[in-house]
């Protein structure tokens, strides 16, 4: 009976070996855009990039030795499934 027990236990312990070698985890691919926007302009990019499929990842506000300021900006979104 130990016997069979033991062999029993070494079976299922292979097996879930076997089943977590051959496990493949989908991750996602990312494809990222960086944009540099200016205030006055920065809703209708919001729109436009949410409406394109793009995920808002970073954003700050920026002021450029001319004195404008612009947020930069880093977008993601899916790649496509190949």
């Amino acid at each position: 009976m130990t016997l069979i027990l033991l062999l029993l236990a070494i079976q299922v312990t292979f097996s879930a070996f076997d089943a977590v070698r051959n496990f493949r985890v989908n991750r996602a691919r990312w494809e990222y855009q960086i944009a540099s926007v200016p205030d006055e302009s920065w809703s209708e990019t919001m729109k436009v990039a949410g409406d394109n499929g793009w995920d808002l990842v970073f954003a700050r506000r920026a002021v450029g030795k001319d004195d404008t300021a612009a947020y930069e900006m880093i977008f993601r979104r899916p790649t496509p499934a190949e």
